[in-house]
């Protein structure tokens, strides 16, 4: 059985003395005799769901490695900006020093198809064959109910384009306002170039590891800058939304990797994350076309190349993460 690289990671008595006084000033009142519930998540991070009574918190022990660009604190910053736009949780406590950080639980909107215990793996895992049959089954009002794969991905689709439309959409930040990447301050979402990005991992491989990439990555920095409308502006991404990140219409969690960025490959790493199959992917693209009235085949050749640099700054974070392990 793999070992995950937060096993070492434990909910400990400090922790819980930090989130009853988080949790007190939160709802104005003593939450000691409350009854608790704590729950832990899978995911990158340390991830703890805790419940005083009808309260809940989510508390994050953040790891830090040589694949992060960024700080945890910008972060915060960021996800206070983006909670007074209505779009993310409530964050409400952060220590840089002890990498904790602390948010408002927001509870997942109903999805319209996959529903239950299965539904997270159901969202996220397809089988090559578009019209295949799922042979699992979620319950539904009492009664159990196959799903096709036709009707998931069909769904899901909806769900995150619907959500990556919405982010993009947002105009309430001035994000021609701060030109430079990088960690942004003030009201000033970050920017986040996903060549700069790529370079940054790049300089974080040895030699040999790197000749692999650098062909590659300057040949698809030349097509993107080539084939891009200059006159399109970089947009509100998520840059790691996965359909279980989707919690209504408009709002989602889990922003560590956000920032004002190329609209198109925000498109492409949700395909990426999400597998989505690559029979479907004409229908997501499509999809996102429509609802943003674009052109279908210049979204089409930009979401291409995208998941092209999608793939590669994948493949350079795994190098990153082994060779720091």
């Amino acid at each position: 059985m793999a070992t995950s690289h937060t096993d070492h990671l434990t909910f400990n008595d400090e922790a819980m003395a930090i989130l009853r006084d988080v949790a007190s000033t939160y709802v104005g009142e003593s939450v000691t005799q409350r009854t608790v519930q704590v729950a832990r998540c899978d995911g990158t991070h340390g991830v703890w769901i805790v419940a005083f009574g009808d309260v809940k918190l989510v508390y994050k022990q953040f790891i830090t490695h040589d694949a992060q660009a960024f700080s945890h604190a910008s972060t915060f910053q960021l996800q206070r900006i983006l909670f007074q736009l209505g779009l993310a949780a409530e964050p409400l406590y952060f220590d840089a020093h002890k990498a904790v950080w602390i948010e408002a639980y927001l509870p997942a909107q109903a999805l319209p198809v996959v529903k239950g215990e299965e539904g997270a793996n159901s969202l996220s895992h397809h089988s090559a064959n578009h019209n295949s049959t799922i042979h699992n089954s979620t319950i539904q009002n009492g009664s159990i109910q196959n799903i096709t794969i036709d009707k998931v991905q069909n769904e899901t689709i909806h769900i995150l384009t619907q959500a990556l439309v919405n982010l993009h959409q947002v105009r309430a930040v001035d994000v021609q306002s701060n030109g430079e990447d990088g960690e942004g301050d003030g009201d000033n979402i970050r920017w986040l170039d996903p060549f700069k990005q790529a370079d940054y991992l790049l300089a974080q491989l040895t030699p040999a590891q790197a000749k692999r990439f650098t062909d590659a990555l300057s040949m698809l920095r030349t097509d993107i800058q080539s084939t891009t409308n200059q006159d399109e502006p970089w947009v509100l991404c998520h840059n790691d939304l996965h359909a279980a990140h989707v919690r209504t219409d408009k709002r989602c969690i889990d922003w560590e990797y956000a920032g004002i960025g190329p609209r198109y490959f925000d498109v492409a790493m949700c395909i990426t994350i999400n597998q989505i199959s690559a029979s479907a992917h004409h229908a997501f693209i499509e999809a996102y076309a429509q609802l943003t009235d674009t052109d279908l085949a210049y979204v089409q050749q930009q979401v291409a190349s995208y998941l092209r640099l999608c793939t590669i700054i994948n493949q350079m974070w795994e190098q990153v993460l082994h060779h720091s392990a």
